[in-house]
């Protein structure tokens, strides 16, 4: 197969992330008419990238951990047995597959770290809290510890 080129995305679809260009994802669609073909290609490359994004081995729903578990397995697979592999598909659509992993691993990678940071934050600014802050500042606090 040709190589493929580095494929950008549209910001709110499953491909916005800094690996693809936005420039490059939109020349690519406007220089081809997108036919049923490339339409079906596209749907089953998206629908991969969403259930690899937004759900994890750790779902409590079974059928959200199988379907992390299968776009894991496909997006991570260097076949190209089938039409609908997941190098063939980039091939077909102009997209460095390698690339695109690259962007999809580090995106995930980026949402768990801020998901386990978050936790950290949540109890930071609740010992903050401009509530307790009030209660420590006030005058009757004062007043009361002077009595």
């Amino acid at each position: 197969m040709k190589p493929a080129m580095d494929v950008a995305d549209d910001s709110g679809s499953a491909f916005s992330f800094a690996a693809i260009l936005p420039a490059q994802f939109y020349a690519a669609r406007r220089n081809s008419r997108m036919d049923g073909e490339r339409n079906l290609l596209f749907a089953v490359l998206e629908d991969a990238i969403k259930c690899y994004l937004d759900y994890d081995s750790t779902e409590r729903s079974l059928t959200k951990r199988v379907d992390f578990a299968e776009a894991n397995q496909w997006l991570n697979s260097s076949s190209e047995e089938s039409p609908f592999t997941f190098v063939n598909i980039c091939y077909a659509l102009g997209i460095n597959p390698e690339r695109l992993r690259w962007g999809l691993k580090r995106q995930r990678a980026d949402a768990r770290a801020a998901r386990s940071a978050a936790p950290a934050d949540r109890a930071a600014a609740t010992i903050a809290s401009p509530v307790t802050m009030r209660a420590v500042g006030s005058r009757s606090f004062g007043r009361a510890a002077a009595l």
